[in-house]
């Protein structure tokens, strides 16, 4: 977050009015906290039913 200050009060200084928006931008991203992690069947247990569909294809042949 150090760096996002630091680079909007250099683009301030050089008037460059949208880096200086993209900053502020991304320090409000950076100061909010984290969203929760929602597993889906994409994710962990759906690699993990698939890895098991596989083992038990390959011992049924």
């Amino acid at each position: 977050m150090g760096a996002d200050r630091n680079a909007c009060q250099l683009y301030q200084v050089m008037r460059l009015d949208a880096k200086v928006q993209d900053c502020n931008n991304a320090i409000e991203r950076l100061s909010q906290p984290p969203a929760l992690i929602v597993t889906s069947r994409r994710g962990f247990w759906g690699w993990l039913s698939r890895l098991w569909r596989w083992v038990r294809s390959w011992f049924g042949r």
